[in-house]
């Protein structure tokens, strides 16, 4: 009897996983991704000077990830936005690897298909209706390969591991000084009654590892919050401030994890 009720308790278990995870991500939701960030990877891929070299932010890809989701998991309750796919991986980060492991294959289809069908179109359309631009965006088009893109946008986690490193090097109370800093700063921070506060420190502290560019540092503020390396900055310091129980390091502890995972399987 005791056999029966474990069985039937793992296997409870294993049932809600899959549900979770079936609700976290469908193989459409997945496809769509891909698409779009392909498409995104194309469109910066024709206007670089490298059309192979593609940086893709946290950011950028947080942002059409929320698009896919859209109101089944994002609404808004008394003024305040209600992320309830975030709450799910905040409840059992292991939910994130699970989605990966299933659909990263339909991710990477169609994030192929997607490219080579926006230079298709775009070499077809330019040699149908010719302009003085046209033969230099055939040739940049030429020149992009999807999985040579894809590659790029995968090296370019190793910039966020060596922030992530950095980060977790400092005293816990540097490390949230830091982090906590950010979310006044006039790039991520904007009231009709109160003044941001630049995050000095921080700043200094990115242009001391080489993190952002030496002219950015006599602007007012932190480089764009769109950008590395602000995006895992703030995105940090709204996981900690919205889940108690992932601090600052924990979560970045985590982050890190995840990205070593995505890279290793992505080879």
């Amino acid at each position: 009897m005791k056999k029966i009720r474990t069985f039937f308790a793992l296997s409870a278990l294993v049932l809600f996983s899959f549900i979770s995870v079936s609700h976290l991500y469908t193989e459409d939701k997945v496809k769509s991704l891909g698409e779009n960030i392909g498409l995104y990877c194309f469109d910066m891929a024709i206007h670089s000077e490298n059309a192979n070299e593609v940086n893709l932010s946290l950011a950028t890809l947080l942002s059409y990830n929320l698009f896919i989701n859209g109101d089944e998991f994002v609404t808004r309750e008394n003024d305040r936005i209600k992320n309830k796919w975030r709450d799910l991986i905040a409840s059992d980060p292991s939910l994130a690897y699970t989605a990966f492991d299933l659909y990263s294959a339909s991710f990477v289809e169609s994030f192929h298909l997607a490219i080579d069908e926006a230079k298709k179109n775009l070499i077809d359309y330019h040699t149908e209706n010719p302009t003085d631009y046209s033969a230099s965006y055939i040739d940049q088009a030429n020149f992009v390969n999807s999985h040579d893109v894809l590659k790029s946008c995968i090296d370019n986690m190793k910039n966020y591991d060596k922030l992530i490193d950095e980060l977790l090097k400092l005293d816990e109370l540097t490390l949230d000084k830091f982090i906590t800093s950010v979310s006044k700063d006039p790039s991520c921070f904007y009231s009709e009654s109160e003044k941001p506060v630049e995050a000095i420190e921080l700043k200094e502290w990115l242009g001391k590892k080489a993190f952002i560019q030496p002219e950015d540092l006599s602007n007012t503020g932190l480089t764009h919050f769109g950008n590395f390396p602000v995006d895992l900055i703030l995105l940090t310091n709204r996981i900690s401030s919205n889940y108690p129980k992932w601090t600052n390091r924990k979560f970045l502890q985590e982050a890190k994890k995840f990205s070593a995972h995505v890279q290793q399987n992505f080879k």
